[in-house]
C-alpha cells in the first residue's frame, strides 16, 4: 500500500490521527472538515470532492507511524547549544492567571506592542460548549488574554492557519508539538505560511486528554455538565486550580494536581502513547512548566521553564526582557530534564511502543492477543484502545 495514493481517512481509520487540523489547510478541494468527536478530534472527508492528491497525507505528524521505522526512530532531545531560562509574566494577573507562570501570553502582547508580529494563533475555551475549544487568529491583546491558560482537551489550531494564507502580514503560532510538525510540513507546501510565521511557540506536552474525562470529573464531584458555562483548567497561582462556573458562582474548585491526574488516566489517544516529541523539537520556542521539587514546595504565582532554538526568537525574547514585560534567569539543559522527568521516561518508552502498535496494525501477531495482552502491559493498553468501536 503506498499512503501517498490514500488520503488522511487512512490515518483515522488507523486511529493515530492528532487532531491538529493540518489536513483541513492544505485540502485543494476544501473537502476536510474536522469533527469535534466525543473523545477527540478528527478530520472527515467528503468522499465525492476528493481527488487523491495526496497532499493531506503530507502534512500529516502521523504518516511516519506506518512505515519501517526501525532504522529512522526519531527520539526528542535537547540540544546543549540551545538557551535555557526559567521567566514569567511581570504582569501579575497575566502571571497568575496564565498557565507556568505566563510566559507565552506576556510575549504574544509584547510582540504585538512592539510591531514584530500582527497576530498569533491561540485557542481559548468555547463559547457553545464548556468541553470544545475553538483555534483562531488573535490581532489584539483582548484576543491573547482570552487564549490565557491551558485547555487540557482537544485543539485543532492548525485550521486557523487558512487565515494566515489569505491575510499578509508576519504571525506567530502556538501549539502542541504535533500541531508544530504538522506547521513545518505545511510550510513546505505553502509559501505563504512559510513568509507570514514569524514565530513558533510550542508546548510541552505528555498527551491530550479527551474532552470525555473532563466531563467524567465534573461528574465524579456531582456536578451536571449542562450546569457549566465555563471550565478553567488552570489560573489562581500555581500550580494552579481547576475551575467550573456557571457564569455567576463556581460550580467546582479543585486543585490542578487532582484534576491534572483524572484528565490523563483513562482513554489515552493512541497517537499521544506513540508521540516521541514530548518537547515541540520543531518550535523555535518551547514552554512548559519547572516541576522541580524546591519550586513546587515555594513557588505560589508561577514560572515557565522556556527552551530558545533560534536567533530570532532569543533576540525577540532578550527585548521583551528589556521592555519589562517578562524576567528571565538563564538555567541549564541538566535542570530541564530534571524538572521533565516524566516527558523524559515518556520518550524513553516510545519505541517500544511504536513497535507494539505496528505489528498491532498491521496484523502481523503470530500468537493470540490475549497472550499480548497478558504479558505486557503497554500491548495491553495499545490494545485496548485500538479495540474501541468508537475511538474519536
Amino acid at each position: 500500500m503506498k499512503i501517498t495514493d490514500q488520503n488522511i481517512s487512512l490515518i483515522v481509520k488507523k486511529r493515530i490521527c492528532c487532531g491538529c487540523g493540518g489536513c483541513t489547510v492544505i485540502c485543494p478541494q476544501a473537502c476536510i472538515e474536522m469533527i469535534s468527536g466525543r473523545h477527540f478530534n478528527y478530520p472527515q472527508v467528503q468522499v465525492d470532492g476528493c481527488i487523491k492528491c495526496g497532499k493531506c497525507i503530507q502534512v500529516c505528524p502521523s504518516t511516519h507511524l506506518l512505515e519501517n521505522l526501525d532504522e529512522k526512530l526519531y527520539v526528542s532531545h535537547l540540544n546543549e547549544a540551545y538557551n535555557y531560562w526559567i521567566a514569567h509574566a511581570n504582569d501579575d494577573a497575566i502571571r497568575t492567571e496564565g498557565a507556568s507562570g505566563g510566559f507565552v501570553s506576556a510575549f504574544l502582547i509584547y510582540l504585538l506592542r512592539a510591531q514584530e508580529i500582527d497576530g498569533a494563533v491561540v485557542a481559548c475555551g468555547d463559547d457553545s460548549d464548556p468541553l470544545l475549544n475553538r483555534s483562531f487568529l488573535a490581532t489584539d491583546e483582548k484576543g491573547i488574554l482570552a487564549a490565557c491558560g491551558s485547555r487540557y482537551g482537544p485543539v485543532s489550531n492548525c485550521t486557523a492557519l487558512e487565515q494566515i494564507i489569505k491575510k499578509p502580514g508576519n504571525y506567530a503560532f502556538v501549539g502542541k508539538p504535533c500541531e508544530i510538525q504538522a506547521l513545518r510540513k505545511l510550510q513546505d507546501l505553502v509559501p505563504e505560511l512559510k513568509k507570514r510565521i514569524h514565530l513558533s511557540i510550542g508546548i510541552f506536552c505528555a498527551c491530550t486528554p479527551p474532552r470525555s474525562n473532563t466531563a467524567s470529573f465534573l461528574s465524579r464531584w456531582g456536578v451536571r455538565l449542562q450546569d457549566v458555562r465555563k471550565i478553567q483548567y488552570r489560573g489562581h497561582g500555581w500550580p494552579g486550580l481547576f475551575r467550573a462556573s456557571n457564569g455567576r458562582k463556581i460550580l467546582l474548585e479543585r486543585p490542578y494536581m487532582d484534576a491534572w491526574r483524572h484528565l490523563v488516566a483513562t482513554n489515552p489517544s493512541i497517537r499521544c502513547m506513540l508521540c516521541f516529541d514530548t518537547f515541540a523539537d520543531a518550535a523555535d520556542v518551547s514552554v512548559g512548566d519547572p516541576w522541580g521539587e524546591e519550586l513546587i514546595a515555594s513557588e505560589q504565582r508561577g514560572l515557565s521553564l522556556v527552551v530558545v532554538r533560534s536567533k530570532r526568537a532569543k533576540d525577540n525574547i532578550r527585548s521583551a526582557e528589556k521592555s519589562g514585560a517578562i524576567s528571565l534567569i538563564e538555567t541549564t539543559r541538566a535542570d530541564v530534564l530534571t524538572c521533565q522527568k516524566a516527558l523524559v521516561g515518556k520518550v524513553q518508552k516510545a519505541r517500544a511502543k511504536v513497535l507494539v502498535y505496528q505489528i498491532i496494525s498491521q496484523k502481523r501477531v503470530q500468537e493470540p492477543l490475549t497472550l499480548w495482552k497478558n504479558r505486557f502491559s503497554m500491548a495491553r493498553s495499545l490494545l485496548r484502545q485500538y479495540a474501541k468501536r468508537h475511538y474519536y
